[in-house]
């Protein structure tokens, strides 16, 4: 009712349309409502990331692309994300396909590959709008993998919404041989199944899905050594409201730091194990997950 008498007493202003659209939750017969907004004022970022999404989930790449580079050129986002994602991004196969499960992980990417123009090759699919009948069938076309015989309506029942996402992994991994897939450390909580987590390896801000044992290790010290710019793990220079979102989004790198630290630590690589031991000291302070990285630190004394 709020929305409503916003509308009635303001229908020509931003805040009235935006939130007619927010209200539909990217509903495409409210598209107007948000065209709109963007129209009275497209200096307000607060359309951006609405923009990017609608128009990834109709398909149209050069709307999509322009409001990613929109978001870029307005600072949506942390520089610390940007360059969360692009790191992301570096570590991955040719043609990979990139599973995303939130807002931050998936604008991170969006935003450095059309901001930045990196690694357009790869297609970052986000689990939540694959839920969307419409969307995942012209995906799935576009990426050259079967369809799959689903329909999937957003539900307000948690147990049928996993399930559908169990589903629709189940098919990306099962046809894994027509391209690399990927899974971002910060949708692993999507991944339930035992059978499909064997066969998932770390490699550093993702897991790689193979069928045959690889030696994640290696992948990992590439990553850190030659594709990641790490700058951003030590100091932000730039100030932005979402900063602390940043400190838990770099959070993701933990996992696989404590994998390099132990891999310095064995080789007897001491000053690397030494900076190593400092970024996870410093990151999980900013994540909130100091205790369980000072357990791992103190495991060996």
């Amino acid at each position: 009712q709020i929305v409503d008498d916003t509308y009635a007493a303001i229908p020509n202003t931003f805040e009235a349309n935006h939130l007619k659209w927010l209200e539909g939750g990217n509903d495409e017969t409210l598209f107007s409502f948000l065209k709109k907004a963007y129209e009275i004022d497209p200096a307000d970022s607060r359309a951006y990331t609405d923009l990017a999404t609608y128009y990834e989930t109709q398909h149209n790449k050069t709307e999509y692309q322009k409001a990613c580079v929109l978001m870029y050129q307005a600072n949506v986002m942390h520089a610390s994300m940007v360059n969360w994602g692009y790191n992301m991004l570096a570590g991955l196969d040719q043609n990979a396909v990139l599973f995303t499960a939130g807002d931050n992980d998936t604008y991170a990417a969006w935003v450095a590959q059309e901001g930045l123009n990196f690694r357009k090759d790869v297609r970052v699919v986000n689990l939540h709008l694959m839920m969307m009948d419409n969307y995942r069938d012209q995906l799935l076309k576009e990426l050259g993998f079967p369809p799959l015989a689903m329909r999937s309506e957003l539900t307000t029942k948690p147990e049928k919404y996993e399930e559908n996402r169990a589903k629709i992994l189940e098919h990306f991994l099962k046809n894994s041989s027509i391209k690399p897939i990927h899974i971002a450390v910060s949708a692993m909580h999507s991944v339930n199944d035992e059978k499909w987590k064997e066969k998932l390896y770390l490699t550093g801000l993702t897991y790689q899905y193979s069928e045959e044992s690889i030696d994640n290790n290696t992948l990992i010290v590439r990553n850190f050594e030659k594709r990641y710019l790490l700058d951003h793990l030590t100091h932000y220079f730039s100030f932005g409201m979402d900063e602390k979102v940043a400190d838990h989004l770099n959070g993701c790198y933990l996992v696989s730091l404590v994998n390099l630290h132990t891999h310095y630590v064995t080789t007897e690589q001491d000053d690397k194990a030494g900076k190593i031991k400092e970024l996870l000291i410093r990151i999980s302070k900013k994540s909130e997950q100091e205790k369980e990285i000072n357990a791992y630190l103190n495991s060996d004394k």
